[in-house]
């Protein structure tokens, strides 16, 4: 046998043993634990109780439907909600696209990053605009 041959072979004798022993390793038992997995009821209802399953998504979207958005997450400032009156600026429409959604503020066009008077466009939601004037964030909203 060439050298080349012999230290393949002893290479994957290694690796064998270290597959043995990898695999014995994994399926032991430890003692007093059970192999079993745990079930967690996330559902918070009584576990007694089979009248209705609850899934954790389900759950999840109950008690988010009770939070109420005070800030933008992406944002240290607050979103502050004015009333289309109380901001000087009037959101007649949206024009709603993924990719390039627009607004009509004041009878002018607008995208986002243009400026109307001294505020900026900061986003353009499907039933909403929210400017910045400095370091404050408002939020006006398109009136049904």
């Amino acid at each position: 046998m060439r050298q080349k041959d012999l230290i393949e072979l002893g290479i994957t004798g290694f690796l064998l043993v270290v597959l043995i022993f990898a695999f014995s390793y994994a399926v032991k038992k430890p003692a007093g634990r059970s192999l079993a997995p745990k079930t967690v009821d996330l559902s918070g209802r009584n576990p007694a109780d089979n009248s209705g399953s609850m899934g954790l998504y389900n759950l999840l979207e109950r008690e988010a439907g009770s939070f109420e958005l005070k800030r933008d997450p992406f944002t240290a400032a607050p979103i502050i909600s004015e009333e289309n009156t109380q901001s000087g600026l009037a959101l007649t429409g949206i024009v709603w696209d993924k990719i390039r959604p627009l607004a009509i503020i004041d009878g002018e066009v607008v995208k986002k990053g243009d400026r109307i008077g001294d505020k900026m466009v900061v986003d353009i939601k499907s039933n909403s605009v929210i400017l910045s004037a400095g370091e404050e964030f408002i939020e006006i909203k398109l009136e049904p």
